[in-house]
């Protein structure tokens, strides 16, 4: 039985580190379905390019639950921040 993970992914803005918290502006929030078994860095890479169109990807992060933009982001570098963020 194939398990899917719903990302909620906002893409196409900006961070705004003038408050104490940051916010991010200007960009697009979509959810998008991926499955489980065969989620890893190299497939959001492409998530951006084939799903959204990005011509590359230049960077990726998670936010952990419970947390918020000012303490709660995990740059995405490989597949082990991938796995990480799948324990939350």
């Amino acid at each position: 039985m194939t398990t899917y993970l719903e990302l909620i992914v906002h893409h196409g803005g900006k961070m705004d580190y003038s408050e104490e918290v940051p916010r991010y502006l200007n960009g697009k929030i979509e959810e998008v379905d991926m499955d489980l078994d065969y989620i890893s860095y190299f497939q959001l890479q492409q998530l951006g390019v084939v799903h959204f169109e990005y011509a590359r990807v230049e960077r990726l992060w998670y936010m952990a639950p419970s947390h918020n933009l000012g303490n709660g982001l995990v740059e995405i570098r490989s597949d082990t921040e991938v796995m990480d963020g799948l324990i939350h």
